[in-house]
């Protein structure tokens, strides 16, 4: 996944998908298209980047 700056995105996988993101409080919410909507995860500063969390479990550990 690639996150750019400017609120566009990359998710790479079986197949690419353009997204944009946005914060929104403590949350990360990435819009990744009509069929799958947006996505929020609650997240805090970590000393190695930003850790998500969905549901209490860590999801994804943002890193540069």
């Amino acid at each position: 996944m690639t996150l750019r700056r400017d609120g566009s995105g990359l998710l790479e996988g079986p197949i690419k998908q353009a997204v944009t993101w946005e914060i929104k409080g403590n949350e990360l919410c990435i819009k990744m298209g009509v069929m799958i909507g947006t996505k929020c995860l609650t997240g805090v500063a970590v000393k190695s980047g930003f850790q998500t969390f969905h549901h209490r479990d860590a999801a994804f550990l943002f890193t540069r």
